[in-house]
């Protein structure tokens, strides 16, 4: 990985789903479960005539267990399995994993919803695709 430490496929988040969406590009790529941004990111989905709409739409809907906080990512990619949430002092980023070395014409893109620990990230987390 040029020489950086792998990523934990722990991580400091709890991957809670991982759903393709096709190859369709959309607009809107990340959101707070739980507020309106969550709304605007279906909308999205649905814009950009993605796949799996019904079980996004219930993903996205959800609301994270009181201790915790929800996010999602739209991540681009070709045949990853999962993601990771990276935590930095200020931002949040999800990381597609798995795949490696599949090749493919057209890139995918992929819904992965995370939930973690209220305090384990900033109060107003900056998050970024």
């Amino acid at each position: 990985m040029g020489g950086r430490q792998p990523l934990s496929p722990a991580g400091p988040g709890t991957l809670e789903e991982f759903i393709p969406l096709g190859s369709r590009p959309v607009d809107v790529r990340h959101a707070e479960l739980g507020t309106d941004q969550a709304r605007d990111l279906q909308q999205a989905l649905e814009r950009a005539g993605s796949t799996n709409l019904v079980r996004a739409g219930a993903t996205l809907a959800s609301t994270p267990p009181q201790r915790r906080r929800g996010f999602a990512f739209v991540l681009t990619g070709c045949a990853e399995l999962a993601a990771v949430l990276v935590v930095d002092r200020t931002t949040l980023t999800a990381k597609a994993t798995g795949g490696d070395g599949t090749n493919c014409a057209t890139a995918n893109h992929f819904l992965a919803t995370f939930t973690i620990d209220r305090d384990r990230i900033p109060v107003d987390p900056r998050l970024s695709p």
